[in-house]
């Protein structure tokens, strides 16, 4: 390639990503949430959209035993769909039972910092968040030793 071909390709790729990106800066999505409520977002999709999130909340979904698994295939559909519907109803419990045990340890970190004094329920709730952080502390440390030793292994092998 000449220098003409070379300019004229650069050229060419620089206009196409500051026209990607005018386009996303000025275009807008709207979608229907599952309320049936319409929310406008002034930002493009892919900046909105959380890839750990969506992939973490993917894993969410109820997993079903073998046992009922099997019992699924003798269902007619009505059965399925009362089964599908308890399933999801008992997802949506536990959410919220989730939900709300995080904001009772949110109100107990405040009472904390704001050095009031703390019930004996507020107590057991906080022996439940120091046993938490131990917990994520101890496996982050066992992810930087695996790492370590992943990384020793990966070396010798390029050598």
């Amino acid at each position: 390639m000449n220098k003409k071909q070379i300019f004229t390709s650069i050229a060419l790729v620089w206009t196409l990503s500051v026209s990607a990106i005018t386009f996303a800066q000025n275009s807008t999505q709207t979608w229907v949430t599952n309320s049936w409520t319409t929310l406008s977002a002034q930002k493009p999709f892919m900046m909105n959209f959380n890839m750990k999130k969506w992939f973490k909340n993917m894993h969410k979904q109820p997993k079903l035993t073998q046992e009922e698994i099997n019992s699924l295939k003798n269902m007619t559909t009505d059965q399925k769909k009362e089964f599908f519907e308890k399933k999801s109803l008992e997802l949506k419990q536990k959410r919220e039972q989730e939900f709300k045990k995080r904001e009772a340890k949110e109100a107990v970190i405040d009472k904390l910092l704001n050095q009031e004094t703390l019930t004996t329920e507020d107590k057991v709730l906080v022996e439940e968040i120091k046993k938490e952080r131990a917990d994520r502390k101890s496996t982050l440390e066992n992810k930087k030793i695996f790492n370590k030793e992943f990384k020793k292994i990966n070396k010798k092998n390029k050598d």
